[in-house]
């Protein structure tokens, strides 16, 4: 007997293939993003994560707790810490701009997309810390 796991019958498998499918159509604008709120070691980071992802056959652990790391700087998870170069890049930006909304975007539709990975692992602990960061 063979067993061949598809996509209908796998949710985890589904909920990769959607976050894969955000993530190629969004690379430049994840990219404009984590640059805003990070600068270049962000943007170095959120390439290198957005390229691994989209050539890995699936996601590994070090992939996901970096997909919550992005997370957590498109939600400004860590600008009141003053001292951090994300309060600094924060704010340089003009609240009134429009790529504010832009990211307000990027972040809840990445959210999205770990909420609906998480819920396919859920026994996985990891994703303790998506919830933690709500």
């Amino acid at each position: 007997m063979t067993l061949h796991i598809t996509r209908k019958t796998c949710p985890a498998l589904q909920a990769e293939a959607a976050l894969k499918g955000f993530l190629g159509g969004h690379v430049e604008a994840l990219i404009c993003a984590a640059g805003l709120l990070g600068c270049q070691p962000a943007v170095r980071r959120t390439a290198r994560l957005i390229e691994a992802i989209l050539t890995a056959p699936r996601l590994t652990r070090r992939m996901r707790k970096d997909l919550i790391g992005l997370h957590r700087l498109l939600s400004l998870d860590c600008v009141d810490d003053r001292a951090s170069l994300e309060a600094a890049c924060f704010a340089k930006i003009d609240p009134a701009s429009p790529v504010v909304e832009e990211v307000c975007e990027l972040s809840d539709c990445l959210r999205g997309h770990l909420t609906a990975l998480a819920d396919a692992e859920a026994q996985d602990p990891l994703w303790n810390d998506l919830t933690a960061a709500a």
